[in-house]
């Protein structure tokens, strides 16, 4: 008969920032992880007293008009080109942080056969697209190597070098972490091995996502910066192993 053992594990995961200032060092708020360009000056995240951790600050995408130019939510929520853009615009627009985490384990027996199943995901977060902000727009010029870029509909020719929600994406995910395959061997004479076990092992055979950038589950989405997806990030490899191991007595 088949045996078949599961196990879900599931965790909720929320952050709140309870102290910045002390009698010392006062500030309302603090700016995190400067963007990369000579001479930048902007910041992906703020972090302030009382609000959540990986909290992206940046200004809201608001559609792109007729002459390709993007467009942003003012502070009165109307639209206005990115060229008028002012600091004083800027809002929270996303967090790199995920609420969620979910792992799913099984284990199939069925005489000197067995096989385990390993899932994870993880939900409830945004990231950064990095690719599509350095090389995903027409008016990122000669670096630009996406024909994406130029086939897309909004044809957004501007607002390539500002830290937006146009360049967010939900990064939840779930992947097939690993499957294995085994089948043990009992040897007839026994007095020198006492088991035998040949086994086939598959890494990272896939990930559900409607993120667009890499593989999701490489991002960094710990600690204070979560959730920027590096635009030199090498791809996750699928790893297949074979293997047999002896016990001896």
């Amino acid at each position: 008969a088949v045996k078949w053992t599961s196990g879900i594990n599931y965790s909720y995961g929320k952050t709140k920032l309870t102290k910045l200032s002390n009698d010392i060092y006062k500030a309302s708020y603090l700016d995190l992880y400067l963007k990369p360009g000579t001479g930048s000056s902007e910041y992906f995240f703020r972090v302030q007293e009382g609000g959540e951790i990986g909290q992206f600050y940046g200004y809201e995408y608001a559609g792109v008009d007729e002459n390709g130019n993007m467009l942003i939510l003012n502070d009165k929520d109307e639209q206005i080109p990115i060229s008028q853009a002012d600091a004083k615009y800027k809002r929270y627009i996303g967090n790199g942080a995920p609420k969620h985490f979910l792992s799913w384990s099984n284990n199939l027996t069925w005489r000197n056969f067995d096989l385990s199943v390993f899932f994870r995901g993880t939900f409830g977060f945004d990231v950064f697209n990095m690719r599509k902000y350095g090389m995903g727009l027409q008016g990122c010029g000669t670096d630009n190597v996406l024909r994406s870029a130029y086939l897309e509909d909004k044809n957004i020719r501007t607002g390539g070098g500002v830290i937006s929600s146009y360049f967010l994406e939900d990064g939840s995910f779930i992947k097939l972490e690993n499957v294995t395959l085994r089948y043990n061997f009992t040897p007839k004479n026994r007095k020198l091995l006492d088991n035998m076990r040949i086994y086939l092992s598959a890494k990272n055979l896939f990930t559900l996502t409607g993120y667009s950038g890499n593989d999701p589950s490489i991002i960094d989405v710990n600690g204070i910066q979560p959730g920027v997806d590096s635009n030199s990030a090498y791809p996750t490899a699928t790893q297949l192993s074979l293997g047999v191991t002896l016990r001896f007595k």
